[in-house]
């Protein structure tokens, strides 16, 4: 119960931060290593961490922790689309909607255990790193305890920084621009060319790597420093502005986004087909989750999903149910790619369902949306909970208590989320330059473009979904081979596309500092790294909420 009570709280903190981050940059922090550091920390707080099974403990609360953080995917991507869209959840929809696909996607993990960790022995490499940190936090040298300060101090001074920066008094300046008065015959500010301060995006940066942060400078240099002024210069945009240009430069970078992720799955075939064909249920050990419980979850949370999607949207039962079982089969593919890669293609298994329920609804576009959700939150929650049972094997935890803890964390989850999602949205403006819910704009205007053609599409804009598309497959196949290390990121090229500049500058420079911390203190940064990032996300997502509750009730403006 102390494992639990541990891994509501921690589960609290990671799925509010990545809900803050998500709609801020589209990106999400995973939550198990940092999970099982602060969870140590945590723990030890209770005066019990050197007696037997604490270890066990860690990672229980480290499961709880990671399966709330990931259900901030569905969120930042499917509900912030259907509001974009005009067709925002309500409280109650929200909550059932949720709760319903996460949960799905923990049922669906459950029958691939045995086959994919014990008999194939798959690496899935986060949940192995994860059960190597949780002994090394354990071990008599004391790393744990030190690494759990590092980013409590981290978490702190992030805090401050964003309290003088958005708080009272605000004595720190957000967003630093040049001091010209024009930039490429504009103002920096209407190109978003300048710096946020922003102790988050550092993080984000020592996180992702120089590849990824580099990337995201470069998107950022064309999108701001050549589409922009060139859209103004053939009036295709009416002013150089955060929406205006974004509302163009969405449609390429969508188009490299989903070109990537679907072409590298195709490359990734016999993946893909094990991953569908691997299917096979074990035998129930003492530990394990009875074959009933699961068909009667499984079959009872089915039921539920095709209710909610029928009564709030008035998506015909058999759609809904087909989605389920699409969704099923995507899973189990996911977890697959993530068990051998570490890389979980959610948003491509999201992407082939907005295809499939595209054709079948057509004029439809909340009808692929809701669907992809599905996926989306199943691949999603499968994978991580198969990374997590994976730790658990290594570390000898049990998987049935393993699963109950993933279905707390779902839970604790949905409880803060959408109080968390509501609060930041309407304090901040969902789609403003503060908030510019990148990943869910891209899946809003997928869910157009299959609905109603390429009738959405502003002038040029079919030119560079053509040309976004060739990138997006060419950067798929090179990432096979040797040159993958000096080939751009796709993702960072996409998202790019669509988030203000002074967001991507950050990132770099704290991918900056990853290469200089590496060079200057290699073991330091292996020990620390992690903590003073996860720290920076920390702190400055917690504070960022509180100052968003504060404003909406008028106690700050």
């Amino acid at each position: 119960m102390r494992a639990v009570a541990s891994g509501v709280l921690l589960g609290a903190v990671v799925a509010s931060v990545n809900v803050y981050m998500g709609l801020k940059i589209g990106l999400t922090e995973g939550g198990s290593i940092f999970a099982a550091i602060l969870g140590f920390g945590i723990l030890r707080l209770w005066g019990r961490v050197g007696r037997a099974g604490t270890l066990l403990e860690t990672n229980i609360a480290q499961t709880a922790a990671s399966a709330s953080g990931v259900l901030a995917g569905v969120v930042i991507t499917v509900v912030a689309a259907l509001a974009l869209m005009g067709r925002p959840m309500s409280y109650g929809e929200m909550t059932l909607y949720l709760a319903a696909v996460a949960l799905l996607g923990v049922f669906y993990a459950i029958p691939l255990r045995r086959q994919l960790v014990e008999v194939e022995g798959l690496p899935f490499p986060t949940g192995t790193a994860t059960a190597a940190t949780i002994r090394a936090l354990h071990a008599t040298d004391g790393l744990g305890a030190r690494q759990a300060r590092t980013l409590g101090l981290a978490g702190a001074v992030a805090g401050l920084v964003t309290w003088f920066r958005d708080g009272a008094p605000a004595v720190i300046r957000a967003h630093l621009f040049p001091p010209i008065g024009s930039l490429l015959g504009y103002d920096p500010r209407q190109l978003t060319l300048g710096l946020y301060v922003s102790p988050m995006l550092l993080g984000v940066g020592l996180i992702v790597g120089l590849r990824v942060g580099g990337s995201l400078l470069a998107g950022s240099l064309l999108c701001w420093g050549g589409l922009a002024p060139w859209l103004a210069g053939r009036g295709v945009v009416e002013e150089v502005s955060f929406r205006s240009v974004t509302a163009w430069t969405l449609w390429p970078g969508m188009a490299i986004l989903i070109a990537y992720g679907l072409a590298a799955a195709v490359l990734r075939g016999p993946t893909l087909v094990r991953g569908v064909l691997g299917l096979r249920l074990g035998r129930e050990g003492r530990e394990e989750v009875s074959l009933r419980l699961w068909l009667v979850g499984f079959a009872a949370l089915a039921f539920v999903a095709a209710l909610i999607v029928r009564l709030a949207f008035g998506v015909p039962y058999w759609m809904g149910l087909g989605a389920v079982l699409l969704s099923f089969v995507l899973a189990l593919v996911s977890v697959r790619a993530a068990g051998e890669t570490d890389i979980n293609p959610t948003g491509t298994m999201g992407h082939t369902t907005q295809m499939v329920f595209g054709a079948l609804a057509r004029g439809q576009p909340h009808v692929n949306l809701l669907a992809a959700g599905v996926t989306s939150a199943g691949a999603s929650q499968a994978a991580d909970l198969m990374q997590d049972l994976k730790a658990g094997y290594l570390l000898g935890a049990s998987p049935r208590r393993q699963v109950w803890a993933q279905v707390v964390g779902v839970l604790t989850g949905v409880i803060v989320i959408v109080p968390v999602y509501l609060l930041v949205t309407r304090a901040h403006g969902l789609g403003s330059e503060m908030l510019p819910a990148p990943v869910a704009a891209i899946w809003s205007g997928f869910a157009r473009v299959l609905a109603e053609g390429g009738e959405p599409l502003p002038t040029y804009a079919g030119r560079a979904v053509l040309v976004g598309a060739g990138a997006g497959i060419v950067l798929a196949v090179l990432d096979r081979t040797r040159l993958r290390a000096g080939m751009p990121s796709a993702v960072g090229l996409g998202v790019a596309m669509v988030i203000p500049a002074i967001y991507c500058i950050p990132i770099f420079l704290g991918s900056v500092g990853k290469v200089v911390f590496q060079s200057l203190a290699r073991r330091t940064h292996e020990r620390h790294a992690v903590s003073i990032a996860s720290g920076g996300i920390v702190g400055e997502g917690l504070v960022g909420i509180l100052v968003a509750a504060l404003k909406l009730v008028g106690l700050l403006r």
